[in-house]
């Protein structure tokens, strides 16, 4: 693996509760599962924040995120990352500079993702784009797999 672990992106989740499709050939659930669920045999750390939190209770709901939250509570090689003051500043500046063309939430998902020294798991192109810039490695699920 070579990094410390994963840091995933809500929108993995979000692919495995929703079964959302995407590529016919291999469904974006699918990869989503397979590679959660490694992390979970192997014993891989996978890394998350409040901001992965909100973006799913936001997207599912209430009540449905309640149920779900439990896979990040139960399970203890799933680590929460909070933001210091100083990467707070930093997400800012970031966002400022990428003339808030992506979320402050992805911003500072790959400013945790590279503190951690974590692969950051993402499908969002943009936050690619902007994690590649920034030196946040990247891969989307399926690509953890190989």
């Amino acid at each position: 693996m070579g990094k410390s672990g994963y840091y995933v992106d809500s929108c993995i989740y979000i692919n495995l509760w929703q079964n959302e499709t995407g590529n016919p050939l291999f469904p974006f659930w699918k990869s989503a599962q397979a590679f959660l669920k490694r992390c979970e045999e192997e014993g891989n750390l996978t890394y998350y924040s409040g901001y992965v939190l909100k973006e799913i209770e936001h997207v599912l709901g209430n009540e449905i995120f309640i149920e779900k939250r439990e896979i990040f509570l139960k399970n203890q090689n799933m680590i929460r990352l909070f933001a210091t003051d100083e990467e707070l500043a930093l997400g800012r500046k970031l966002e400022a500079q990428l003339e808030y063309s992506i979320s402050f939430f992805d911003i500072m998902h790959m400013i945790l993702a590279k503190r951690a020294d974590a692969i950051l798991v993402t499908r969002d192109r943009k936050l690619i784009i902007a994690a590649i810039h920034y030196g946040a490695e990247t891969k989307k699920p399926e690509q953890c797999l190989d």
